[in-house]
């Protein structure tokens, strides 16, 4: 079975330009037609990436992609990175490029936003890093269009509540923040506390703190808590918790949640099986589905 890590990912727009290179650039762009079409400016670029054989960046490194299948807004890719291997021949030692790669599911399908990026030390060291240099690359063209992505690790609401019972009596504050605009699915589950982040342009906040010489009782039967720490998890937005020591805890920092699919659906062969293959990764992502599980991240 291989296994892989879960992430989603988040627009967000640039409402507000400063002088700069780009400003010309994009000062003309309607950031209210990007906001209508993000999913299909993303899906148009990855489109172009894949026509145009061009590679994901980071810095000054590049890191070869293929596209297995793409259908619908989903994509199957495969992203390599750029290594050197030690060999030795007749006693002469010299290092030749190795470029393992691993496979990365993007469902770009309306409203769901979920990568999925295979576990694969052998090819990167771990699949926050690969998260990084994709989000790197997007958000180059993405600026173009005033708009940003954000490719976040999904954790499960259980490492919230570990804190909270691993740490009974000593919570000073617990405070949740959530990135704006957010997927409909998140926004039904806080829209309360959301409503006014447009007019402000900026991710609302909610705190809890303490009274002076008293503690935090958080509580799993309370609706509210438990829709901030579901909808903080779903997204990947880290929730910080103080402790009366002064002990900074950030729980879900680096994502937890993981699933494994079977490795005959991240084969590549162009066969009579390929239908097969196709139907096994669809059945995945409908899992992950973010708009299937919400009650169950």
């Amino acid at each position: 079975m291989a296994k892989l890590q879960i992430f989603t990912y988040e627009f967000n727009y640039i409402n507000q330009l400063e002088e700069g290179s780009m400003f010309k650039e994009i000062e003309n762009v309607d950031v209210r037609n990007s906001r209508a079409r993000k999913q299909e400016i993303l899906n148009d670029y990855l489109q172009y990436m894949s026509d145009k054989n061009l590679p994901f960046v980071k810095g000054k490194k590049q890191y070869q992609q293929i596209v297995v299948w793409q259908e619908d807004g989903i994509w199957d890719l495969r992203i390599a990175n750029n290594k050197k291997q030690k060999i030795e021949h007749e006693f002469i030692q010299k290092r030749i490029p190795d470029n393992p790669s691993c496979a990365v599911l993007i469902d770009n399908r309306k409203g769901v936003q979920t990568i999925a990026i295979q576990k694969l030390s052998t090819s990167f060291s771990t699949p926050n890093s690969l998260a990084k240099i994709m989000m790197e690359t997007l958000n180059q063209y993405l600026a173009k269009k005033r708009l940003r992505i954000n490719i976040a690790p999904r954790y499960d609401p259980h490492d919230f509540w570990d804190v909270v019972n691993n740490h009974p009596y000593k919570i000073k504050m617990v405070h949740f923040q959530f990135p704006f605009p957010n997927l409909p699915v998140i926004s039904d589950m806080i829209g309360n506390i959301i409503n006014t982040a447009d007019d402000m342009n900026g991710a609302p906040q909610l705190s809890w703190l303490a009274n002076d010489d008293e503690v935090l009782t958080p509580r799993q039967d309370s609706d509210l808590l438990n829709r901030c720490v579901e909808a903080c998890a779903a997204i990947g937005s880290v929730i910080k918790v103080k402790l009366t020591d002064g002990t900074n805890v950030k729980c879900g920092d680096g994502g937890s949640q993981e699933r494994e699919i079977n490795d005959f659906a991240l084969s590549q062969e162009a066969d009579e099986l390929f239908v097969k293959r196709y139907e096994m990764i669809i059945a995945f992502l409908d899992t992950i589905n973010l708009n299937n599980t919400i009650g169950n991240v």
